[in-house]
């Protein structure tokens, strides 16, 4: 649903899904407009890496978190820092959820999006409005 002539995040797929579902949903007929700030971080730790494992396919669902909300407890409970995993919402796109924020460091700001949400029935437009290129 996205019309852009730009490569944006990975997270920001997430996002626009949310948004757009939200005002589907309330049947917002307004123009809404919102910035995505996309924040870059390091990492010092190792993660559970579920790339291309297909044990784990079920997680990798874009409709339902069920299955990956799972598989996060009983990491976080084994003592894991967090897990690698495939965007689904951005084809090539790289995930990672860290379980402890003491991990996370050098975090710094990246691109700004200017999001268009014309209509609940329309999809968002994308505008970078500062940042480098991916």
């Amino acid at each position: 649903m996205l019309r852009s002539a730009i490569l944006v995040p990975a997270g920001l797929g997430s996002v626009l899904l949310t948004a757009e579902r939200g005002m589907r949903d309330t049947h917002w007929d307004e123009e809404d407009v919102a910035e995505y700030v996309d924040y870059l971080a390091d990492f010092r730790a190792e993660f559970h890496d579920i790339r291309g494992v297909r044990e784990y396919a079920e997680c990798l669902s874009p409709s339902s978190y069920v299955a990956s909300q799972a598989l996060a407890a009983r990491l976080l409970e084994m003592g894991s820092s967090g897990i690698v995993y495939p965007c689904v919402r951005r084809a090539g796109g790289t995930c990672i959820v860290c379980f402890r924020p003491v991990l996370v460091i050098n975090v710094r700001k990246g691109d700004v999006f200017s999001l268009t949400f014309p209509k609940s029935k329309s999809a968002a437009t994308i505008r970078r409005v500062s940042g480098s290129s991916y």
